[in-house]
């Protein structure tokens, strides 16, 4: 039982290296869809989130749908302040790093949002730190998760061995 216990606490630790490298991608993706909304359609930042909020799944489609009714309700806060309320609290359900969202974030909190370009160029430097940090992930994904299970493995391992 020990040695099952600890070779299962390796596998939840290669599942959370993976589940963050996962949610990783999903915000790459939602990065992408609205550079693709704000780019092409050139449509606001508030109508970009409902068109998104159609295309993806939870947490972040109540996220995104709440930016978009908060912003026609006409509450008086600006979009980067609602935006980064409500995707904190879709981020919160993810395995990532308080750092990762932030960068997801960092395009709403920037006040230049004038024209299209510059939401354009704030969203595509997020974009680009996104994917640093995945691939950088993917490239030490293989030996955290070798790491992780072997670990819980050799622990499992000695504990028996000082038991006995």
């Amino acid at each position: 039982m020990i040695l099952g216990g600890a070779l299962g606490l390796g596998i939840w630790y290669r599942q959370q290296f993976r589940g963050r490298l996962i949610a990783l991608r999903h915000l790459q993706e939602i990065m992408e869809m609205l550079i693709s909304e704000v780019r092409y359609s050139k449509a606001t930042l508030p109508e970009c989130c409902r068109h998104v909020a159609e295309r993806v799944e939870e947490p972040f489609r109540g996220c995104l749908k709440n930016v978009y009714e908060e912003m026609r309700d006409n509450t008086g806060r600006g979009f980067g302040e609602i935006f980064a309320e409500q995707m904190r609290t879709g981020l919160s359900a993810l395995p990532i790093r308080p750092a990762d969202g932030e960068v997801f974030l960092r395009f709403a909190l920037q006040n230049s949002f004038a024209e299209g370009d510059m939401q354009i160029k704030w969203m595509e430097q997020s974009r680009e730190q996104l994917t640093h940090t995945v691939e950088t992930l993917e490239a030490e994904l293989a030996g955290k998760s070798r790491i992780a299970l072997s670990l819980g493995a050799m622990s499992g391992l000695l504990l028996v061995i000082l038991l006995l």
